[in-house]
């Protein structure tokens, strides 16, 4: 039986206890099946807490202890865990807290970054381009990234609430004003760098396949923005190819 069968038929079973899952419970020691089943929710619930609490910290920090333990057990119940790995939990927290607090869209942000920024631990590592190759480029390129990198816009400070979810006394945030960010793995080391929202144009622009001259039109960057995003660009060699037109 899969884990996210049996874990529906505990949810199911929430007030009573089936025939079909009681063949599936051996108590241990003294513990009747219905009483094995109290315990193994509670547990696997508190684990599955866990999980998200571990990679949604700065949303934690945001919502508070009650609402965001109200929404890990409305999300638990409405998502079961596909997988043997906790570390895979979570998947779909960001569209659900979007729905969840739809007058409040930075906890979704927030949420999508440290979705991403977890997964960035285990992309896959490859070298760019050096200085050197990008210098060489034209307005005809079109652009290829290194799998470890990723930007995050948001409407709101999702940055700067993330920076600021382990510090008891964090700084007054302006949660109405848009952050945005290019994150890449150098390494071992997370490097997170706020861009302007021209930068960011330039960035999605050619991440959807546009030339270097179509993005950079269609962003309104100054000459220094867009000098200031390729050096920070070539100096982490986060563009993997360059195709020429």
């Amino acid at each position: 039986m899969k884990l996210a069968d049996l874990q529906k038929l505990f949810e199911e079973n929430a007030r009573g206890l089936s025939d079909e899952l009681s063949s599936y419970i051996e108590p241990a020691g003294t513990l009747s099946a219905k009483d094995a089943v109290h315990v193994y929710r509670n547990g696997h619930t508190v684990r599955l807490t866990e999980a998200l609490g571990e990679i949604y910290e700065g949303c934690w920090r945001l919502l508070g202890d009650e609402e965001f333990f109200k929404a890990a057990e409305a999300y638990i119940a409405k998502y079961p865990s596909q997988s043997y790995n906790l570390a895979d939990y979570g998947e779909h927290f960001a569209e659900f807290l979007a729905d969840r607090f739809p007058g409040q869209p930075v906890a979704s942000e927030l949420a999508q970054f440290e979705r991403k920024f977890a997964q960035l631990f285990h992309a896959k590592e490859e070298t760019g381009c050096t200085a050197e190759e990008i210098a060489t480029m034209d307005e005809s390129c079109r652009l290829q990234f290194v799998s470890s990198m990723f930007i995050q816009e948001g409407s709101g400070a999702f940055y700067s609430i993330w920076q600021a979810r382990a510090n008891p006394d964090p700084p007054e945030i302006n949660f109405d004003s848009p952050e945005m960010v290019v994150c890449c793995r150098s390494g071992t080391e997370i490097l997170i760098q706020s861009i302007s929202r021209a930068q960011c144009s330039i960035l999605r622009s050619l991440m959807a396949g546009k030339t270097l001259a179509e993005s950079l039109n269609l962003s309104n960057a100054t000459a220094e923005e867009v000098k200031e995003l390729f050096a920070y660009l070539a100096a982490n060699k986060l563009i993997l190819k360059l195709e020429r037109g």
